[in-house]
């Protein structure tokens, strides 16, 4: 059996329920079950508020820190255009095999991996997209990747990536972060914000849900969107 936070998730069948679009069916699948430890809680927040928000236009996401590709793959398969970045870590954690079932060849999906570090990624682009996933990711420059002080970005550094990143969200960004996690900051959420993000004023913050990660810890799930 693969390994998982939860061993005896299907993840194919509910990916299944997702996919066909049987929502009453999903929504009884997530009240009986504790999903939110696979991510499926979270991407289903952010495809409905997304479909909320914006109905069926179709919208361009960056998934930054994308791991093993959960978000990328399940909202491309929702006809979204989705591009996933990590550095060297697309698809080696296997935290989760049953993923194999998602085949990204599928000409219907418009989905892309880069194996990369952002920033370098961004140098190389003038692209802007409709959508970011900034998901439990930008505090992990600050404080160094699972805690290798060998990862830890300078704070110019943090400010000109959270910047830069901010300024390439066209309609929404989804931020989620440690709401009281050890090695950081009680109630950090916001407080990363108010250290790196330049003029505060032009964005619209809403807190979306509080989640649960995977090491059991509370997370703070915002969007925030420019003021037109």
């Amino acid at each position: 059996m693969a390994f998982s936070y939860l061993p005896n998730i299907d993840s194919e069948k509910l990916y299944n329920i997702f996919v066909q679009r049987k929502w009453a069916q999903l929504n009884s699948e997530l009240n009986d079950c504790s999903y939110e430890r696979m991510g499926f809680d979270r991407l289903f927040l952010i495809l409905a508020d997304l479909k909320q928000r914006f109905g069926n236009t179709p919208l361009n996401i960056l998934d930054v820190g994308c791991n093993n590709g959960l978000f990328s793959y399940g909202l491309a398969a929702m006809g979204y255009t989705v591009t996933g970045i990590d550095n060297g870590i697309i698809d080696t954690q296997k935290r989760y095999d049953e993923l194999k079932f998602m085949d990204s060849s599928n000409s219907r999906m418009s989905l892309t991996f880069v194996d990369g570090k952002i920033e370098d990624y961004l140098e190389q682009t003038n692209e802007k997209w409709d959508c970011l996933l900034l998901l439990s990711v930008l505090h992990q420059f600050e404080n160094g990747y699972a805690f290798d002080e060998n990862s830890k970005y300078s704070s110019e550094q943090v400010k000109k990536l959270v910047n830069d990143l901010f300024h390439r969200g066209k309609k929404i960004v989804y931020y989620e972060c440690p709401y009281d996690e050890p090695g950081f900051e009680f109630l950090s959420g916001m407080n990363f914000l108010n250290r790196y993000l330049d003029n505060q004023e032009k964005y619209h913050v809403e807190e979306v849900a509080k989640t649960i990660g995977p090491n059991g810890v509370i997370r703070q799930l915002y969007a925030i969107l420019p003021r037109n």
